[in-house]
């Protein structure tokens, strides 16, 4: 038996970089991400040079799933339907699924390259490449 979800309150501040907010009933989701994020201390002119192509990380193949392990299972619903007083997202970032309601498959996937680039160390690179 499937059952409905009640909820007499819900919130949600932000839904970014495709993550998905699905209220109701779905077959399949599948949000993907590629994000290169770059950090410097006094900030970032460009994004040139901080192609995708250049990080191996956004090439690799994605390993196959184990086959799916069927379990017995037996599940007795008291009741033909939940109820929630209240739900408060403050976010939902890079391939993340917020769901109510009944969700078959979901495959999600998000590759993050997070590059910071310190004034120190960036001095420090400068002096070793004249010398």
């Amino acid at each position: 038996m499937i059952r409905t979800t009640k909820v007499n309150f819900f919130r949600v501040n932000s839904v970014a970089f495709s993550s998905i907010l699905e209220i109701g009933d779905a077959t399949h989701c599948y949000p993907e991400t590629n994000i290169i994020a770059v950090q410097k201390e006094g900030g970032v002119e460009s994004d040139e040079g901080y192609e995708f192509d250049k990080y191996s990380l956004f090439d690799k193949q994605k390993p196959p799933l184990p086959p799916i392990t069927n379990v017995p299972k037996k599940t007795y619903n008291h009741k033909k339907s939940l109820h929630v007083d209240a739900i408060n997202i403050t976010g939902v970032t890079s391939s993340g699924v917020v769901q109510l309601g009944n969700l078959k498959n979901v495959e999600a996937e998000s590759r993050i390259k997070h590059i910071r680039i310190l004034e120190d160390e960036q001095a420090d690179d400068e002096l070793n490449s004249i010398r």
